[in-house]
């Protein structure tokens, strides 16, 4: 499967740098910025293609956040589909030391009502999240099985009304490839390599839980 680049590689530099300084702003949120946090972000400036001093500014941000920095970012992204990837990133990096705390909660909550996203759409990619690390963490799972767990979160996340392009990259980053609920994600078209389907998608726009299903099911035969 053709890797897909993360929507944020699109930005500028000066505001590919913002962006990561709030994702690192999670790593602090519990008062204990671990090593696997600090790793995970690296990988995230890698990624993203951070100079030295990006690189640094975001490395800092993650023991020390940029309070002015991250309410402009949240400003800038109200309005954009990409608050909802700027989130999923959030949840992936506060679970990057295998715990999603409840001050990590309550901080993820906070960014998620400045950002205009609901509590619904929200927990559909906290779902999410939840999902693609079980299915990294559990390879004997059949692969059909997780395609099948992938069309059931795309129903998910679209009937919450979250554009599924947005967040169907978002892990990628941290090494969660989980390729069986990403290829399922891939049968609708989600810029995962798969290009049919995008335009079914769109036309649907938000839909029903079972529409979204039932297209599902058809474009994969399952």
């Amino acid at each position: 499967m053709e890797k897909t680049s993360h929507p944020a590689a699109k930005l500028p530099l000066g505001e590919r740098v913002n962006y990561l300084t709030v994702v690192a702003a999670i790593a602090a949120a519990d008062g204990k910025v671990t090593g696997a946090k600090f790793g995970k972000l690296q990988v995230f400036c890698e990624d993203l293609k951070l100079d030295r001093d990006g690189f640094g500014r975001v490395m800092a941000a993650a023991s020390h956040p940029d309070v002015t920095c991250i309410g402009e970012v949240i400003a800038q992204l109200r309005s954009s589909e990409l608050r909802f990837t700027l989130l999923t990133d959030l949840v992936f990096l506060a679970y990057a030391d295998d715990e999603l705390t409840v001050a990590e909660k309550q901080e993820i909550h906070a960014i998620a009502d400045s950002l205009d996203v609901n509590a619904g759409q929200l927990a559909a990619m906290i779902k999410y999240v939840e999902a693609v690390r079980q299915a990294q963490k559990s390879p004997s799972v059949d692969h059909e099985d997780l395609k099948k767990l992938g069309g059931e979160l795309a129903a998910s996340l679209a009937s919450a009304g979250v554009p599924l392009a947005a967040i169907a990259v978002s892990g990628s980053v941290f090494g969660l490839s989980a390729a069986g609920i990403t290829s399922g994600l891939a049968a609708l078209g989600l810029g995962l390599g798969m290009a049919s389907g995008i335009g079914v998608v769109v036309g649907i726009g938000v839909g029903s839980y079972l529409g979204v299903r039932w297209l599902y099911r058809k474009m994969v035969g399952t």
